[in-house]
């Protein structure tokens, strides 16, 4: 098993409408690409306005072949614009 950690920067006040887009058109639809969403958090101390997620994976070949449908997908894309203003940075 392999887990990968992305950790997405918003933008100062973007992260109650980032939470509201990523809840209502991205989660069921990663979780349904991407698998197993090990860890999903927000920060309180520390870099303000970050989120976290973790997603676990059977190997490295595994993670890019899910990685590849759900750029494939309508979403992927499409939710990258959508939340393109809200991030500052993401790694």
């Amino acid at each position: 098993m392999i887990y990968e950690m992305r950790t997405y920067t918003l933008k100062p006040t973007r992260m109650a409408d980032w939470l509201a887009l990523y809840k209502s058109h991205a989660l069921a639809v990663q979780q349904e690409h991407l698998g197993n969403l090990v860890g999903f958090f927000t920060t309180e101390f520390g870099v303000a306005n970050q989120v976290v997620h973790i997603w676990g994976y059977e190997s490295l070949n595994d993670r890019n072949d899910r990685r590849a449908k759900w750029r494939r997908t309508r979403a992927g894309p499409s939710l990258g614009q959508r939340t393109r203003n809200s991030i500052r940075s993401s790694n």
